[in-house]
């Protein structure tokens, strides 16, 4: 039986749900496929604590949609988005996660960021973001 990555991924979340608590992936090219693994995080009760993306090639459509996703994720408490080309999506990501209750990181190191002050209203915004 053959899956696409995203597939795989979200068959193997699926089979460890009790245990799954963190997802890190680098350097991986999703194309389209990355929906099915965003549909999953949105679709399943998950515990997942820590979300870690580095160089991954995944688009901005699917980027802005896993942002959307994780505000849903009650247990996240980091989000890592490393050297994913990010620049005009900084403000739905802040607007995305302003309010988010549990995000302590939100790691987003080696992107194009030149808006530094919409990083610093994201940061008095939310109270729980160290």
């Amino acid at each position: 039986m053959s899956f696409l990555r995203s597939d795989f991924i979200s068959k193997f979340i699926s089979m460890n749900s009790n245990d799954f608590h963190c997802l890190t992936l680098k350097h991986v090219h999703f194309d389209e496929h990355i929906t099915d693994l965003v549909t999953y995080l949105k679709t399943e009760v998950t515990k997942i604590k820590t979300i870690s993306l580095e160089d991954c090639d995944i688009g901005d459509s699917s980027i802005l949609n896993l942002i959307r996703d994780c505000r849903n994720i009650e247990t996240l408490e980091e989000l890592h988005l490393i050297n994913m080309g990010l620049n005009k999506e900084t403000k739905e990501i802040f607007r995305q996660l302003a309010d988010h209750k549990n995000l302590k990181v939100l790691d987003l190191r080696n992107n194009r960021i030149i808006k530094t002050g919409e990083i610093a209203a994201l940061i008095r915004q939310n109270q729980t973001l160290q």
